[in-house]
């Protein structure tokens, strides 16, 4: 009886945990500008916070002029948005690039 307490108990942690990491996972996407785009110290702030304010996610910028984003909800991201969006700043959504790299 003891053996078939301990071996419940074990399942519903071990389902507890699965469950846990399944929501602590990142999903993470790189945005890259043709030409530099995102070099500009006017339009690059304006659009990485349209970014945070879209998805609630983390954003920053890299030295190679990536923009990193990370979010805890997978379905937070919408690229047709975002791209909507940098043209309203002022970028070709042409000329930027989203790739998802982790889900």
């Amino acid at each position: 009886m003891i053996k078939y307490f301990i071996l419940a108990a074990s399942l519903l942690i071990s389902t507890a945990n699965v469950t846990a990491a399944q929501s602590d996972s990142l999903v993470t996407y790189e945005i890259k500008g043709d030409a530099h785009a995102f070099m500009c110290p006017f339009l690059t702030p304006k659009f990485m916070d349209a970014i945070k304010e879209m998805c609630d996610c983390t954003v920053s910028k890299s030295p190679d002029l990536v923009i990193h984003v990370q979010s805890r909800q997978p379905d937070a991201f919408n690229e047709e948005k975002l791209l909507l969006k940098a043209e309203e700043i002022g970028y070709e959504p042409k000329n930027i690039h989203i790739q998802k790299l982790t889900q």
